[in-house]
């Protein structure tokens, strides 16, 4: 599993910021009042029963799953995000940088609000066994199913995952009560706990007032609804950075190995993609990500052989890398 790289494409590599946050409530409920005297939305038009902050891919499987609720069909449901709407997935495109590796317990959410099929008939790379190691030592630990019946995981691209579940929504035979504003940003929010209102108010970018039971927050590490709500989240600079990249094997092989190595600077993995591609990240600190910034794809790829495999006899590889680095943002 050695690495050599040739120079190709463009390289556009961005540090990510690594942040630990340690959430210390997260429990927020709404009062509600049956008095003639509270306030009450001024149109229907303009009230839902459930409000989801963010259309990330926690916001919109949260969509999906309480859209194909039979319990909440009468329930008016509307998803906020910020952004233009979604471009949808290019299966014939090369790999992107930003993967995700989901266990079962997220493959079982997909399968039962139907988004796992369409995920599957494109391209998902199943994770038989992960290989953990010591750059310090000898210390190693695998995990694997028995008679590696189960994955230990599964390696999906993201945008991929966000496609099939946009795919639910658009298919609204079991959706039809939920509904996606794009280009909506959430500017302030009255809680109806604080206020003593029946409903909570939801203040947009764009001037308009929504009003909502029940408010949820999925609007990422620096939630503008968690802060309305005064919650609490501990966090700590750790001066660390990831740098991500994508390398194309050099022979294919049975690629359902994930492998990661504890540096003294980091942890450096490789997440199979499938049998010619891995997707590499790496953490490190804050000066060494930005020198691996700066070296041409050559020297990174010698770089990270150094990081797998210094101290390690080279029998040990399962397979090498070719000269070919893709580098791309990972925002």
């Amino acid at each position: 599993m050695s690495a050599l790289i040739k120079p190709s494409g463009t390289r556009n590599l961005r540090l990510l910021f690594k942040q630990l946050h340690a959430v210390r409530a997260i429990c927020v409920s709404s009062k509600c009042y049956t008095d003639d005297h509270a306030q009450k939305p001024k149109s229907s038009a303009e009230h839902y029963d459930i409000i989801i902050g963010g259309g990330g891919l926690v916001g919109t499987a949260l969509a999906v799953a309480l859209g194909k609720n039979k319990v909440l069909n009468d329930k008016r449901i509307l998803l906020l995000e910020g952004a233009p709407p979604f471009r949808g997935f290019n299966v014939e495109a090369q790999y992107g940088n930003r993967v995700s590796a989901i266990n079962n317990n997220s493959v079982e959410l997909f399968q039962s609000i139907g988004a796992w099929d369409y995920m599957e008939e494109r391209r998902v790379k199943h994770v038989k066994q992960m290989q953990v190691w010591d750059a310090c030592s000898d210390a190693l630990i695998k995990f694997q199913d028995e008679h590696f019946a189960a994955d230990v995981a599964c390696i999906i691209e993201n945008d991929l995952m966000l496609d099939a579940l946009y795919a639910q929504l658009a298919d609204n035979t079991n959706t039809q009560n939920v509904e996606v504003r794009n280009n909506s940003r959430i500017e302030g929010v009255q809680l109806s706990v604080d206020t003593g209102d029946k409903y909570s108010q939801v203040h947009l970018k764009d001037g308009k007032t929504l009003t909502c039971e029940l408010l949820i927050g999925a609007d990422g590490a620096n939630s503008l609804v968690r802060k309305q709500m005064n919650i609490d989240v501990f966090s700590l600079e750790y001066q660390r950075r990831g740098v991500v990249a994508t390398v194309q094997l050099e022979d294919p092989c049975d690629n359902t190995v994930a492998w990661q190595r504890f540096l003294p600077t980091g942890p450096v993995a490789l997440l199979p993609l499938s049998d010619t591609l891995s997707s590499v990240v790496w953490s490190t600190t804050i000066p060494h990500a930005k020198h691996l910034l700066e070296l041409s794809e050559a020297d990174f790829t010698k770089a990270l052989n150094e990081a797998f495999f210094q101290g390690i006899p080279q029998e040990w590889s399962c397979c090498q890398c070719n000269e070919y680095i893709k580098f791309d943002y990972w925002t």
